[in-house]
């Protein structure tokens, strides 16, 4: 999704558009076609959290410190939480 979002992505890693402002506008746009497919379908939507490559294995490999792992999961983990108080009608189940 993102490569028809036109945001090009070291390594497929994910959780590189939750360091700016554009990613996460990216990324909001990206759950919420999401949302709107189980909507038109009448189902429940079960969007996992953009941590894809978030793990020490591919983060030092990118050049990021150990430490970074946690930090990036966490903050997928509250992007996930937020974006769902913001669609409150959503049947949004969250995975990570």
């Amino acid at each position: 999704m993102m490569f028809i979002l036109k945001r090009k992505l070291n390594n497929f890693a994910l959780f590189e558009c939750l360091k700016d402002e554009e990613g996460k506008k990216l990324l909001t746009e990206m759950y919420e076609s999401y949302l709107k497919v189980g909507q038109d379908n009448g189902v429940k939507t079960l969007c996992l959290t953009p941590t894809w490559r978030a793990s020490e294995l591919h983060m030092t490999g990118m050049g990021y410190e150990a430490s970074d792992v946690e930090k990036y999961n966490v903050m997928g983990a509250e992007f996930m939480l937020n974006f769902r108080k913001t669609h409150p009608g959503a049947d949004l189940i969250i995975g990570g």
